[in-house]
Parts: C-alpha cells; sequence; structure tokens
C-alpha cells in the first residue's frame, strides 16, 4: 500500500511546485503589468515633452502616439521576420488593431479572440504540424523583443552621431530608443490578462511549464491560417486533412463537412454533417450560420437551418450566405437574391472579400434561378 503512495509524491510535488510558479505570475498581473504600462507611457511622454519644450514642436500628444504606435510596429515586425526565417508562414500582422494579410499582400479585418491584446501580434504557423518544436517557438517568441533591442541600438547610434548637426532628430532617436526597450522589457515579463496570456514573456514562461499548444489546438490554429490566406478547403494537405479526423475537437465534423464539399465528395460531406451533435447550435454565431449553410445545402432541411439561424448571430457573409441557400431552396429567389446582395455587400469589407470562388459560383447560380450544386466547390474547378 505504501508503494502507490511515495511513487506519487514526486509527481504531487511536481504538481505543486508548478502550480505554485503559476500563482506567483498570476500575482504579478495586478502589480508588474501596471508598473510596466505607465512605464512605456512615461518614458514616451517624457521624451515627447522634452522635444516639444526644447526644440519648440507642439506636438506632444502626437509624438507619444507615434513612439509607442512604431515601437509597436518594429515589435511586430520582429517577430514577422522571425517566423519567415524559421519558415512559418505568417497570416496577420496586426498593430492597433489594424491587420495585414501577407498571403493575400492587402489590408483586412481579423479578429482573433485570443490576440486581442496589447498593440498588437503575429499570427503565423509552420506549414507542417510537426514544425512545432521548442527551438522555433522560441526563436518566434523572440523576434519582436529582439527588434525592440536591436531598435534601441540604432536609435542610440544615429542619436550620437545627429546630437550636433540634426538635435531634433536626435531627440525623436531618443524618444523611440527608450520607448522600444520598456516595449522591450515589458515583452519579457510574464504578464497576464482575463486570465489570458498578455506578453511574450507569459507564453514562454507556459511553455517552459509545460502548458503547451495541445495538438488539436495546433490543427485549428493551421486550418484558421489556411482560410484566412485564401486557401480553398479543397487544397488542404492530405496530412492536415487526416489530422482533423482524429482530433478531438467539437467542431471537426463541420470542417470536414466544409472539406468534402470542395473536393465534390456530398456523401463523406453529408455523413460528417450527421455527425455534428445537436449542441452544436449553441456554438459561435459563425459556428451555427455554417452549420445552417450545410444543413440547407446538403440536406435541403429549411427548418433545421432557420432553427440554427433563430438564436442571435452577428449579420456577416455567412449569415448571409446561409439565409440565401435557405430561401433558394424554398423556392423565394426574389428574397434569396436579396440575400445575396448582402452578402456580396457584408463580404467586401471581410477578409477575402465576398466568399472565394466556390461562394461565388453558388451565388451566382442562386440569382440565376438554377439548382444549387450538390458538390459545392467542384463547380468553380
Amino acid at each position: 500500500m505504501s508503494a502507490p503512495v511515495s511513487a506519487a509524491t514526486p509527481s504531487r510535488l511536481s504538481s505543486l511546485r508548478k502550480s505554485a510558479l503559476w500563482g506567483l505570475a498570476r500575482l504579478w498581473r495586478s502589480t508588474v503589468s501596471v508598473i510596466t504600462t505607465l512605464a512605456v507611457l512615461i518614458s514616451a511622454s517624457v521624451a515627447a515633452w522634452r522635444i516639444s519644450v526644447e526644440y519648440n514642436v507642439p506636438l506632444t500628444l502626437v509624438l507619444l502616439l507615434a513612439f509607442c504606435l512604431l515601437a509597436s510596429l518594429l515589435h511586430e515586425l520582429g517577430h514577422a521576420f522571425a517566423a519567415w526565417l524559421i519558415d512559418w508562414d505568417v497570416h496577420v500582422i496586426n498593430v492597433a488593431r489594424i491587420s495585414y494579410l501577407p498571403a493575400r499582400r492587402a489590408f483586412g479585418r481579423v479578429r482573433i479572440e485570443s490576440n486581442e491584446r496589447l498593440g498588437g501580434y503575429v499570427f503565423a504557423t509552420p506549414s507542417r504540424l510537426e514544425e512545432w518544436s521548442f527551438r522555433r517557438y522560441v526563436l518566434f517568441l523572440s523576434g519582436g523583443v529582439a527588434a525592440n533591442f536591436f531598435t534601441v541600438a540604432l536609435c542610440q547610434i544615429a542619436a550620437l552621431r545627429l546630437a550636433a548637426s540634426w538635435p531634433v532628430v536626435a531627440a525623436l532617436c531618443v524618444g523611440l530608443g527608450l520607448t522600444s526597450l520598456v516595449s522591450g522589457v515589458l515583452n519579457l515579463i510574464p504578464l497576464y490578462r482575463d486570465g489570458g496570456r498578455a506578453s511574450d514573456g507569459a507564453r514562454l514562461f507556459d511553455f517552459l511549464l509545460g502548458r503547451k499548444l495541445s495538438t488539436s489546438r495546433r490543427i485549428v490554429a493551421r486550418v484558421s491560417g489556411l482560410t484566412i490566406d485564401g486557401v480553398p478547403a479543397r487544397d488542404w494537405p492530405p496530412a492536415l486533412i487526416a489530422a482533423i479526423e482524429t482530433i478531438d475537437y467539437p467542431d471537426r465534423f463541420a470542417l470536414l463537412a466544409n472539406y468534402y464539399l470542395a473536393i465534390g465528395d456530398p456523401a463523406k460531406a453529408l455523413a460528417a454533417l450527421r455527425q455534428i451533435p445537436s449542441s452544436a447550435s449553441a456554438g459561435t454565431g459563425t459556428q451555427r450560420c455554417i452549420h445552417a449553410f450545410l444543413v440547407a445545402l446538403v440536406e435541403r432541411d429549411t427548418a433545421s437551418a432557420r432553427a440554427l439561424l433563430a438564436e442571435p448571430v452577428t449579420h456577416d457573409f455567412a449569415y448571409w450566405r446561409a439565409l440565401a441557400v435557405i430561401l433558394a431552396v424554398e423556392g423565394r429567389r426574389a428574397e434569396a437574391c436579396a440575400a445575396v446582395a448582402e452578402a456580396r455587400k457584408v463580404g467586401l469589407a471581410e477578409v477575402g472579400g465576398a466568399g472565394d470562388d466556390d461562394d461565388k459560383v453558388l451565388l451566382a447560380a442562386i440569382e440565376d434561378g438554377r439548382e444549387l450544386p450538390m458538390q459545392y466547390g467542384v463547380a468553380a474547378t
């Protein structure tokens, strides 16, 4: 009887030690985060104020904002450069809620809940799931701070060289360098917010404690990245599809249904669709809209599809696409065409425009009064 107890003791002590470290990091949340955030603002404010007073530049607030935004931009570009260096795909570079999509070479509206923090974020994933290694992940996390410290060095050199001939420019370099320095230090400290990680230091701290990204979340992140990049489901790598089939993820059947429809296999799409639990309607609004869209398109069950749309949802492209298909199946062409117009109008403001080529073919079929393609996605190939 004593053997199991003694065998479990090291594991229990290890768990308690990790919990204590985790609690210590969370304790910093209410103190260090406030102090370091104030440090960034104060450093930029002091630099802007000195420039305004000494060189008669009446743009203190503008300079303050510029220093903070530029330091944040350089930080995120550092992450992006590190991702490209380790051969990861960069999907989104976001600063001050403005997102640039490198694969599309365009700006777009992207919202990633877990990344709405501080000044911005970079969303990147490896092209192969096995490339989520410790070394690559650390390099990716370190890229932002390295860019900040590199900026500090450049600004210091520039300030020393320009102090005599261009004092205003030298002062601007000092202000940017100081803000970048504090921003880099801020990101190294494990800061937490609303139960989530709010800095690169927190991510690295969790990773060192063994709180790594689960396989399911890695796969979902990769799917999200491909979707943002505009890669149609039919072009997803076979290894990714095989991984989706094996993960324990609530929405995997919806992902598989989309994929099987895209490659023109309605039988498998229908089988995957029927495995979606009835509680799926309790998911996010977008998930319910996609579910309603598939139910109406594959099963032609408009009553069930309308039930999914009955709960509060955002009237985005997914909603209007689902409603257009429902109305088309019910034979209400005029209303279906109106929903198609709304889908296109709303979609223009979203990433990728009004759907991909498959969606455009489907919406055109609705407008023309043609039969909806059972092999959704094949019509556009």
